[in-house]
């Protein structure tokens, strides 16, 4: 495999990158509580433009996908905004924006729960840390300890924050949910019924569909029999008519043809008499 020089142009679909250096995403939680990207991510991105490409750091896309304290986002116009400055400052900047909607509520519930009791044993080690130099005289690192309080107490304050934040909204999920499912069930039901009488409008069509013809049947009269009935004896009478003037006709053929044996028979009985006999 040949060498590559990573400082040489890459093609990469419709980006023409001017080297082979492409910056991962990597969440450094600098946003505004907010979300809205400041100076300190201005001079991050600057500092890193002469890359290739850079991937940011991981962007909420809605309040509701808030998985971490001072995360961008990108939803609203100070954040665009935000992130206009961030790509101004590195003008020569290729960059493609990652993009999260963090896990479920129930599951940012947990934590941010975890994350604040996390922080708040850290404040309490860090109170009684305080109150052990202090004892002990050593001032200095009493005052160093005083300030990792106070940001450690900061953190706390804003992960109270959110968490009840966000368990006021997975409890008006559930409280929708259950909701939703009540109704699922009703439009269920419903259908069900729906279904049970569209099959009872089906049978009642059958049924009104039978009584129908069976009172067209019945609707047949006695004139229509009579007709009926006159019109076979009619057919009857023609063949009786026809059979009739065919055995007449047979018989004047009969009697045609037995009297002129008849006569054919006297006559040969005359010839023999008078020796008239056909000779051989």
């Amino acid at each position: 495999m040949p060498d590559i020089d990573l400082f040489t142009p890459l093609q990469l679909g419709a980006l023409t990158l001017p080297n082979r250096l492409v910056m991962a995403p990597l969440t450094r939680n600098r946003a505004s509580r907010s979300g809205v990207p400041g100076p300190l991510q201005v001079e991050y991105y600057r500092q890193r433009a002469s890359a290739g490409l850079i991937i940011s750091e991981a962007t909420r896309i809605s309040p509701q996908g808030i998985g971490y304290p001072f995360t961008p986002g990108i939803w609203s116009a100070e954040q665009v905004a935000g992130w206009r400055a961030v790509t101004d400052a590195a003008h020569a900047l290729l960059m493609s924006f990652k993009v999260w909607n963090t896990a479920t509520v129930g599951g940012n519930v947990k934590t941010i729960r975890r994350k604040y009791e996390e922080f708040q044993a850290r404040a309490a080690e860090l109170d009684r840390n305080i109150d052990l130099f202090l004892a002990e005289g050593r001032e200095d690192l009493a005052r160093a300890a005083q300030s990792k309080y106070n940001s450690t107490m900061r953190l706390v304050e804003t992960y109270a924050q959110q968490l009840e934040q966000m368990q006021r909204e997975y409890q008006n999920l559930m409280d929708a949910r259950l909701k939703l499912e009540a109704k699922l069930t009703t439009i269920k039901q419903e259908r069900e019924e729906l279904e049970a009488l569209l099959e009872l409008a089906k049978s009642k069509e059958i049924t009104a569909r039978t009584i129908k013809s069976l009172d067209d049947l019945a609707g047949v009269g006695d004139a229509d029999v009579a007709r009926v009935a006159d019109s076979i004896r009619k057919r009857l009478d023609r063949a009786s008519a026809e059979s009739e003037m065919r055995a007449a006709s047979l018989d004047r053929q009969m009697d045609e043809l037995l009297e002129r044996g008849e006569l054919d028979a006297q006559l040969a009985a005359r010839k023999a008499r008078l020796g008239m006999s056909k000779s051989g």
